[in-house]
């Protein structure tokens, strides 16, 4: 998700970068469950653990408060975001509401220059997919998740809707907090199987060039509970 997104506009140049670094830390540290939900996130605490100063810090933890990533407390400080089947539920269903009016306008507005983007956002996502068949290694599924992202987020793009494209990009890293830990709990010392992964980003790649809405949609409204089926306390 592009922080900008989130940017606090008040501080200084110096600190926004400062802050923008811990984020990015503080991002990786929640999303591979370094740093665990519910866990208070206690200033002393994370200006050690990044070696920077309580103002990016504080900036670093309400950014990723916009994103959902981190609860703030009021003035009881931070938590690493709760997870739960509910929380799950409620995103998988307001993404699909996102995905849907977002391809759907992607389509009647998308021009050329939109479609050869997305034909070449689905050429790295299948480059990267394969080097992750060949060997399925955590740097090999990063690569493919940065991809993954940035196919989804050229589809809606084609919109023109700024502020959709934001709803789109909250919810889609909210949820994969969630992907990210089934793939932890589900393949944990094994391969990871995705070989048809590739089959179901071309059906959505060639049902938008088709520009056909309504079988888009449909694909995309499935494809965002694909990992519905797992156990969160496990």
């Amino acid at each position: 998700m592009s922080t900008q997104n989130f940017e606090i506009m008040d501080s200084d140049p110096e600190t926004r970068t400062l802050s923008g670094g811990v984020a990015a830390r503080l991002r990786s540290e929640i999303l591979n469950g370094a740093l665990e939900p519910g866990r208070r996130l206690g200033m002393a605490e994370l200006t050690e653990r990044y070696g920077a100063g309580m103002s990016p810090v504080r900036e670093a933890l309400s950014r990723l408060a916009g994103e959902g990533l981190v609860q703030s407390e009021g003035q009881r400080g931070f938590r690493v975001a709760a997870m739960s089947r509910e929380d799950f539920n409620e995103i998988v269903m307001l993404r699909q509401m996102v995905e849907e009016a977002g391809v759907r306008a992607a389509i009647e507005k998308g021009d050329e220059t939109w479609e050869a983007s997305l034909v070449a956002a689905f050429h790295v996502l299948e480059r990267r997919l394969a080097a992750l068949l060949g060997k399925a290694s955590e740097s090999n599924l990063a690569a493919y998740e940065d991809a993954h992202r940035a196919f989804h987020f050229a589809i809606i793009a084609g919109a023109g809707s700024k502020r959709l494209s934001r709803m789109q990009q909250r919810l889609y890293e909210e949820a994969r907090r969630y992907r990210l830990l089934f793939y932890r709990k589900q393949f944990a010392g094994s391969a990871i199987d995705f070989s048809e992964a590739a089959a179901a980003h071309r059906e959505i790649l060639d049902a938008v060039l088709a520009r056909d809405a309504d079988l888009a949609a449909k694909i995309l409204r499935s494809h965002v509970t694909l990992i519905n089926d797992f156990d969160l306390e496990d």
